[in-house]
């Protein structure tokens, strides 16, 4: 066994470690079962079962047998060698950790164990520890005249993952959610609207049911992957991240109107303390309803200056939109925001943006907006309060027949806020409300809208 020999026995036992896919039974089962004949059977009653288990390559019982004898031979050496190589193999992590903490305890010297125990903590989650036991094994090695390849073929290959996990860090989110929205088809307010016909007498058109606003319960999913660079592996460089956010909404009514979105994006960021530097692109397919889907490249470059207590800077917005099904035109939009930060409480900006639609009867867009938002916590939840004013206008008439020679002017102002609050380091529920209203010089874009969502959020 391993304490006649304790450093060549612990290296023998350690090629499986990083690989479980590559983790035979046979060759841990020979040197199991050898260790067991090599002990008295009436010191240890339970060997000879042991070996039949292992000979007969029935891991899981052989284990099970061990778990039954742990507290009996919590201070073996032997059994917690044998115990810790069957929960290594088995992908029972945590056992493995317990019988090795012990085994290390019994026998300090034991560099097999310290190796593996590095590797089961890596395969926790605890690259922290993982990383502490792989330094003390690298201390206690020094020195050493030979170790086998293999080893340190092991050693490299579990440094280069905690290098790697340390470097870069990735999380998934899951959101389901059920709310209920007043205008899911962005209806006018009014079933009747006035017509604006020069000369004519004062006439009212009456809208279809499509066109007029229809509310509906709903459930939402969202599923969110990201990847990152940590801020320690990049400091004042580039650093890297990468997102898929996949989404949807499901209508109680009107199923026509059920959105669904797809968005890929990447993104280079950069913190040199005073400044943060950002660039962003996204590739987004959009399914708005049944008669309405795009495909939208973006990609976006902002500055940011700390100034005191605030962050001052600006972002430059570029968008090119493809609609899907209709023989539309390729539309354009770009925007210049500035931007301003106090206290990572408020938040403030104004945009002015240009949208460039060829083939639109009603031609060109002319976009602005200002926006404040506030963020504080209330007991244990997070809140979010934001205010926006939207003011758009045309530069061609909308219709003549209809509306005679009016350029539509848009004014829309929208009120939210968000509170959430984290249940466990890995449940979150959240709240959010949200009311909209679009007043129109084309009383087709009268519009109000009210939502309400609740979600709850699983992030690991």
């Amino acid at each position: 066994m391993r304490t006649a020999t304790p450093i060549i026995r612990a290296w023998a036992s350690k090629i499986h470690a990083l690989s479980p896919q590559k983790i035979t039974i046979k060759p841990l089962s020979i040197g199991l079962i050898l260790a067991c004949l090599a002990l008295s059977p009436a010191s240890h009653g339970y060997t000879q079962q042991l070996a039949y288990y292992l000979s007969t390559y029935q891991t899981e019982k052989a284990y099970q047998l061990l778990l039954a004898q742990q507290q009996n031979q919590a201070n073996n050496p032997e059994f917690n060698d044998w115990l810790s190589q069957l929960a290594l193999q088995l992908g029972d992590y945590p056992q493995a950790i317990n019988a090795l903490e012990r085994l290390i305890l019994l026998q300090p010297e034991h560099l097999g164990a310290r190796l593996d125990l590095a590797i089961a903590h890596y395969k926790t989650g605890d690259p922290a520890s993982a990383q502490q036991e792989l330094s003390q094994l690298k201390q206690k090695m020094h020195g050493l005249p030979h170790t086998p390849p293999k080893i340190q073929q092991a050693i490299h290959q579990l440094q280069h993952q905690l290098r790697y996990r340390n470097r870069y860090k990735t999380s998934t989110l899951l959101q389901l959610g059920a709310g209920y929205d007043s205008n899911i088809n962005q209806g006018a307010a009014d079933a009747t609207i006035p017509l604006n016909l020069d000369g004519q007498l004062n006439t009212s058109l009456e809208l279809s049911p499509h066109s007029i606003a229809q509310g509906s319960a709903f459930s939402s999913q969202r599923l969110q992957w990201q990847a990152s660079q940590r801020g320690h592996s990049c400091p004042r460089r580039w650093c890297k991240s990468a997102v898929l956010d996949l989404s949807s909404r499901l209508h109680r009514k009107h199923p026509e109107y059920n959105p669904y979105q797809a968005v890929l994006g990447g993104t280079l960021s950069r913190n040199t303390g005073q400044r943060q530097d950002r660039i962003s692109g996204y590739l987004q397919y959009a399914h708005l309803s049944d008669t309405d889907s795009l495909l939208a490249l973006s990609s976006e470059f902002s500055q940011r200056w700390k100034h005191d207590q605030q962050w001052l800077g600006y972002a430059l917005y570029l968008n090119n939109r493809h609609t899907l099904n209709s023989n539309k035109e390729d539309s354009q939009q770009g925007a210049l925001t500035l931007l301003g930060e106090r206290h990572n409480r408020w938040y403030y900006s104004a945009s002015l943006g240009y949208h460039h639609q060829p083939g639109r009867a009603s031609g060109n867009t002319l976009q602005s907006q200002l926006s404040l938002s506030y963020k504080t916590r209330l007991g244990s939840w997070h809140s979010q309060s934001q205010l926006s004013l939207n003011w758009d206008k045309d530069d061609q008439p909308y219709n003549f027949t209809l509306f005679g020679n009016t350029e539509r002017t848009d004014t829309k102002y929208q009120l939210s806020f968000t509170a959430s609050k984290a249940l466990t380091p890995r449940w979150i529920t959240s709240l959010r409300l949200e009311h909209s209203n679009n007043s129109s010089n084309i009383p087709l874009f009268n519009r109000n809208r009210t939502q309400i969502n609740f979600s709850a959020s699983y992030l690991w």
